[in-house]
Order: C-alpha cells, then structure tokens, then sequence
C-alpha cells in the first residue's frame, strides 16, 4: 500500500485514521522509543540522561495517543474508549480487536473516509 502523497497526521487528533496510518505511527513510535533506549544506555544512564529520556518520550506520547483517537474515530466510535486500557485483560483486548477492524464505510461523523479518493 502507498499513501500516494497524502500527509499522514501523526499529531493530530481530529480527523480519522486508517490502519496504515495506525500502523506507520506505531512503527515511528517504536524508533522513538529504540533511539531513546540506545541513547539512554548508551550514555550510560548518566544523571542528565532524564531530560533525554523525556524529551523523547513526550513526542512518543503524542504520536501514540493521536494515532489511537484518530482509529477509534475511523471505526465512529469515540477516543474516550482509550480509558478501557486502564482495565487490565478486557480492555486491551477490546482495543487491540477495535483497532485491528476496518473502518466504518464512506463519512461518518469524525468526517470522511481516511481512503476515500
């Protein structure tokens, strides 16, 4: 699949997302993450290295919690469903299941189809 030019919205929470969208965020926010854990240990877990480790996460954060709001949108359902990962087995069981369904067809009332043409 090509994204065939489209901006995809990694920090915005508006909108919907597809499952390559969903799919390209978590790959960048696992780089974040790897960086952050090379530069961390690889510094040697110096007193300063916190700050590092901060400034990295927070983008991470971001990216993570757009990208799940904007594919819980593209199923019409709304990103207060993300409180479910509080619950330990069946919340993240629902979510992995919502996440990996396909979007509802044509517009819904997050706006349009993120593949329509």
């Amino acid at each position: 699949m090509q994204l065939r030019g489209r901006i995809v919205k990694f920090a915005a929470f508006l909108g919907r997302g597809s499952r390559l969208e969903f799919t390209v965020a978590f790959a960048i926010t696992l780089g974040l993450g790897l960086i952050a854990l090379l530069l961390h240990y690889g510094l040697g877990g110096r007193p300063w290295t916190p700050w590092l480790d901060l400034a990295l996460a927070v983008p991470n954060w971001w990216i993570s919690l757009a990208a799940l709001a904007r594919r819980m949108h593209d199923m019409d359902k709304s990103a207060w469903l993300l409180l479910l990962m509080i619950v330990p087995i069946v919340g993240i069981v629902f979510l992995v299941w919502c996440f990996a369904r396909p979007g509802t067809p044509g517009a819904n009332r997050y706006g349009a189809a993120p593949n329509a043409p």
